[in-house]
C-alpha cells in the first residue's frame, strides 16, 4: 500500500506539475492579452468619449459663430451711408409722429462727418452725433424709445434726460443724445450717382 500512495502523490504532483505548466504556457499569457487588450479598450474608449467631447464643443462653436454672424448680418443692413441722412431724419420724425411726440428741435452734427472725411484711419463705420429735444406724455416717450430701436437705421441713445414742470404737466420734455451708424460710401455707390 505504501507503493500505491507513492504512486498516487507521484501521480497527483505530476498532474499539478503538467497543469501548472500549462496555466503558466496557455492560460497565463492570454489573460495577460486580455487584460491588455480591456485596458487599451478603455483608453480608445476615453479617447472616443473626448473626442465626441470635443466634437460636440466645435458643433456648439460652429452654431455661436453662424449666430454673430447672423447677428452681425442684420446689423449691417441697419447701416446705411450718409448719403442716407435726411432720410432717416425723416423716419425719426414720423416715428416720433406715430408715438404722438412733438419735436422741437433735432441736431445732427454734420460737422463730425466732415472731420471723419479727413482721418488717416478710414474705418468704414462712421458715426453720427444727434441731439434731439421732443415732448410728449411719459408712456408715448417710452413708446417712441422703443419704437426707434425696431427701425431698419441702427441708432444708439447715450444719454436721456427729462423734464417736467408744472405747465406743462402731463407732457414731459426730453433730451435725446445719441449716435446714428453710417457706413462710408463706396466707390461704386460714388460712381453710380454720377
Amino acid at each position: 500500500m505504501k507503493g500505491a500512495k507513492k504512486n498516487i502523490l507521484i501521480l497527483c504532483g505530476s498532474l499539478l506539475a503538467i497543469a501548472s505548466a500549462m496555466y503558466g504556457l496557455l492560460i497565463h499569457p492570454q489573460q495577460i492579452k486580455i487584460e491588455t487588450l480591456s485596458t487599451d479598450i478603455n483608453h480608445l474608449v476615453r479617447m472616443v468619449e473626448a473626442a465626441t467631447a470635443e466634437q460636440k464643443e466645435v458643433v456648439t462653436l460652429e452654431y455661436k459663430l453662424k449666430s454673430y454672424e447672423d447677428s452681425l448680418a442684420a446689423l449691417e443692413r441697419r447701416i446705411f451711408e450718409r448719403s442716407e441722412v435726411p432720410n432717416i431724419l425723416n423716419k425719426i420724425i414720423q416715428v416720433g409722429r406715430r408715438n404722438r411726440v412733438e419735436f422741437s428741435a433735432m441736431y445732427p452734427r454734420y460737422t463730425h462727418l466732415l472731420a471723419s472725411g479727413s482721418e488717416k484711419n478710414q474705418s468704414p463705420l462712421i458715426l453720427l452725433p444727434i441731439e434731439m429735444a421732443f415732448h410728449g406724455q411719459f408712456n408715448r416717450v417710452g413708446q417712441f424709445i422703443d419704437a426707434l430701436a425696431e427701425q431698419d437705421f441702427l441708432l444708439s441713445l447715450s444719454r436721456l434726460e427729462m423734464a417736467v414742470s408744472p405747465d406743462s404737466y402731463p407732457d414731459i420734455a426730453v433730451v435725446v443724445r445719441g449716435n446714428l451708424y453710417l457706413r462710408r460710401a463706396t466707390s461704386r455707390s460714388i460712381k453710380a450717382k454720377m
